[in-house]
């Protein structure tokens, strides 16, 4: 936001400066210039204050200058990310997974059976569930996703999952 306000008065200054109104265009741009000179100096700052003591990859001068300016960078570029993610997900339509595609019925609730009464009266009364991908008969990741993303759209935990995200999540997991 605070980025976007300085840039616009940036250029509403440089548009000001052509149409011959010195007085506003000198206010635009001088208020652009403090905009954007207070937000790289505070993620400078932000970068300077960090913690590095635990840091295992800083050693000596060069590597903590190196690790604080990528602090200070990612404080920079976090707000331009996150606008840039909201105008992503609006303009994006929710994936839809084509029927023949479907493992299993996605608009469709699965309804709880008595072993999984067993588990929840077993975690209320502290104990632990624990469930086992390993099989003797290989299953792709691809496939294993699909499940996983057609259990997630029967519970609904979210508006809608996005599945090539998962998707990269698993590829660069694997590598």
């Amino acid at each position: 936001m605070w980025q976007g306000l300085s840039t616009l008065a940036l250029v509403a200054g440089g548009a000001a400066l052509s149409t011959g109104y010195a007085g506003l265009a000198v206010a635009l741009l001088l208020a652009g210039i403090l905009g954007w000179f207070t937000t790289i100096a505070r993620c400078l700052m932000f970068g300077w204050r960090s913690d590095l003591d635990g840091v295992a990859t800083v050693h000596g001068a060069a590597s903590l200058l190196r690790h604080r300016l990528l602090i200070a960078w990612l404080h920079f570029v976090q707000p331009l990310a996150r606008v840039a993610g909201r105008i992503r997900a609006y303009l994006s339509p929710p994936p839809v997974v084509e029927p023949a595609r479907a493992t299993r019925l996605t608009w469709k609730v699965p309804a709880p059976e008595r072993l999984d009464a067993l588990a929840s009266a077993r975690l209320l009364l502290g104990g632990a569930t624990e469930e086992s991908f390993w099989s003797e008969t290989w299953t792709s990741s691809e496939a294993l996703l699909k499940e996983v993303t057609g259990l997630l759209r029967s519970a609904r935990p979210a508006r809608f999952v996005d599945v090539d995200d998962l998707l990269a999540v698993i590829d660069n997991w694997d590598a």
